[in-house]
């Protein structure tokens, strides 16, 4: 593939980076071509800064939902200073947590398992579902 198309592709079929001819060979004997190690490696770290800010973003609008439906401002209180916190220990990644992602998260929590349920079936199935 890299030989006929001239890229390095991912797993999915992706285009990772342009490849030259010799980088076929060496990946054909097994090895990874360095020019798409380098790459890779370059990428792994943003990668992983973007899911810490994800996992983090999302811990901080659970408990801030968890809060307003448990109708504590404490709770609310904790989960937006955690917020200031990031953003003031990591200006290079700020967080935005937006209302409406908090209030959909009081909403699943206050839906029943079969209304989550429907709710994230593909809608050619809702109906039959909903029977």
């Amino acid at each position: 593939d890299i030989a006929a198309t001239g890229v390095y592709r991912d797993t999915r079929g992706r285009t990772v980076i342009e490849s030259g001819p010799l980088d076929a060979p060496i990946k054909a004997i097994g090895f990874q071509p360095q020019p798409v190690a380098a790459e890779q490696r370059r990428l792994q770290s943003k990668q992983q800064t973007i899911a810490l800010a994800r996992v983090v973003e999302s811990e901080i609008a659970g408990r801030w939902a968890e809060g307003i439906f448990e109708v504590d401002a404490d709770k609310v209180q904790k989960a937006r200073e955690q917020l200031a916190t990031w953003n003031r220990k990591n200006p290079s990644t700020p967080i935005r947590i937006d209302m409406t992602q908090v209030l959909r998260r009081v909403r699943d929590m206050r839906a029943t398992k079969a209304e989550r349920l429907l709710r994230a079936a593909p809608r050619e199935l809702r109906g039959a579902l909903a029977e």
